[in-house]
């Protein structure tokens, strides 16, 4: 999987996303299997904060520069 999540990361970076996280998982083949593995939710809930937080502080620092009439790009 290590050349599979590299892939899928430079996927979305080129298409202008930032990659904040990644949580790897293995062996889950059926549906539903991810609801058991406790461990992989705990990882997945912290990632999915990490993203909550990198969200908020762009909001937030992207307000700030609005109000200092600060132009920046969004690339």
């Amino acid at each position: 999987m290590g050349l599979t999540s590299e892939a899928m990361s430079l996927s979305l970076q080129a298409l202008g996303y930032r990659v904040i996280d990644q949580v790897k998982v293995f062996n889950l083949y059926k549906a539903g299997e991810a609801l058991n593995d406790n461990d992989a939710l705990r990882r997945s809930g912290k990632a999915g904060e990490r993203l909550v937080k990198t969200i908020q502080l762009r909001k937030y620092l992207e307000v700030k520069i609005k109000n200092m009439n600060i132009k920046i790009s969004r690339s």
